[in-house]
């Protein structure tokens, strides 16, 4: 039985990094970088797959704001290009602010508002746009170093082109964010 190349390579990320972070004489200064992981889960034989990779970021960056104490300033960028064309693409930036509201053990629970920019060609809807609206996340401590978190948000969403209008972009927290402490 052969190990798939993307286990090989998940596997090996996840024990470096748990390696080289975990050390006690790294000093965590309260910064935030993540990386979605959902992609290469999809791949997964195991876990449901419903052909997208899930969650509203590819790379997720978090900072706590100087003035304003237990608030972290939050940038996002996303995006997906469909397989030889454009028929199926799209790209969203979003900025926005968060607070922890629950910390119970290894767990937090996050809550705040991100704004939207998008851009979106698919065979359902085109056009782009912006949106406003909350979010909240779950993420689970494996060290001081190394978080896994999921975050869902209903985002209130304006767009123009062929499909403009006013919607309402919900997304369960069905992604997994892959998050390094600095």
């Amino acid at each position: 039985m052969s190990m798939p190349k993307s286990y090989f390579i998940l596997l090996l990320f996840l024990l470096i990094g748990t390696t080289v972070f975990s050390q006690d004489s790294l000093f965590v200064k309260g910064r935030y970088a993540g990386l979605n992981i959902s992609g290469l889960l999809s791949q997964t034989p195991i876990l449901p797959n419903n052909g997208e990779s899930a969650g509203l970021y590819a790379f997720l960056f978090k900072s706590p704001l100087k003035r304003k104490p237990g608030k972290r300033f939050r940038f996002g960028i996303g995006g997906k290009v469909g397989l030889g064309d454009f028929s199926n693409a799209g790209f969203s930036v979003a900025i926005g602010t968060e607070r922890t509201i629950v910390e119970a053990g290894r767990w937090q629970v996050n809550f705040g508002a991100d704004g939207l920019l998008f851009f979106e060609n698919s065979l359902v809807s085109a056009g782009v746009g912006i949106g406003y609206g909350p979010i909240v996340g779950i993420s689970f401590d494996i060290n001081k170093r190394i978080s896994l978190l999921t975050e869902g948000s209903a985002f209130l969403t304006l767009s123009a082109g062929p499909s403009a209008g006013l919607g309402v972009n919900l997304r369960p927290p069905t992604g997994l964010i892959f998050v390094f402490k600095y």
